[in-house]
């Protein structure tokens, strides 16, 4: 079981823990787990389909808007993932359906930080590269934070970006972490992927049903590979990072207090 520490922690502290109860995440998040795999495998295809829409420039507003949906709802999944874990390791395990339900009260602001978070990097990336990091790293907890401690969007954004203002390194580096474990992910998916389907063509031949039929085993296989590794290692390494940057910023706004005081008794004597 993940259980956050109440003090400060290295980053190679952070990655251990969650190396180390990635199993035990996987089994707290099995019942949304597979829900999910098949979402992010519908939001492949959307995403496959509106791109050869662009390329045949035919109307893409529906295919936009489904896709919109289904990333909502990918999200909302994810969020079930997040509190799952986060219930268990603060000693309140939750049943599926009472995770559901709180995760479905809390979906208005939760999803909305999702949403300016996602628009807010674009815009930056857009316009160059880096302010699209750099904000994609400010606004990185404000989703956990709208989700755990039912702050309202604007709460969420401005916690966040104080949490993450004496310490953009550290999340940086979470992150780059976290790209890395999904470049891994995505080999292996590939390998898994190739090893399965190769075979598989050899026997069923090449006619088009056939080769539907195995990109489509190959498609699943590779996506199932990639979630059942980065999911529970991610939904970890946010979680100790969210609470290791709390335990910093109370330290700091301790020691800040703690010297005022003194100032002010220097100023009495």
């Amino acid at each position: 079981m993940l259980i956050p520490s109440k003090h400060p922690q290295s980053l190679s502290e952070i990655v251990r823990s969650s190396i180390h109860h990635w199993r035990s995440t996987l089994k707290t998040i099995h019942h949304f787990i597979g829900v999910l795999i098949a979402v992010k495998t519908l939001l492949f295809i959307l995403f496959l389909r509106l791109t050869q829409s662009v390329a045949e420039q035919n109307e893409t507003s529906g295919l936009i808007a489904l896709l919109v949906l289904v990333g909502l709802l990918s999200a909302y999944l994810v969020g079930c993932c997040f509190f799952s874990v986060f219930a268990e390791g603060v000693g309140k395990p939750l049943t599926s359906s009472q995770v559901l339900k709180i995760v479905r009260q809390r979906a208005l602001f939760y999803l909305s930080v999702w949403l300016i978070c996602g628009m807010l990097s674009m815009l930056g990336a857009l316009f160059f590269l880096v302010p699209g990091i750099v904000l994609y790293i400010y606004t990185q907890y404000a989703k956990l934070l709208a989700l755990f401690d039912k702050t309202n969007v604007i709460d969420s954004l401005v916690i966040s970006l104080r949490l993450v203002a004496r310490h953009w390194w550290r999340v940086f580096a979470i992150e780059a972490f976290i790209v890395l474990i999904s470049f891994a992910a995505v080999l292996m998916g590939q390998l898994a992927e190739s090893v399965i389907v190769m075979p598989l063509s050899a026997v069923m031949g090449e006619s088009s049903l056939s080769q539907l039929i195995l990109q489509g085993i190959g498609t699943v296989l590779s996506i199932t590979v990639v979630q059942l590794i980065t999911v529970p290692l991610i939904v970890n390494l946010h979680i100790l990072q969210l609470y290791d940057l709390k335990c910093r910023y109370q330290a700091l706004s301790n020691s800040n207090s703690h010297r005022s005081k003194e100032d002010e008794e220097t100023i009495v004597c």
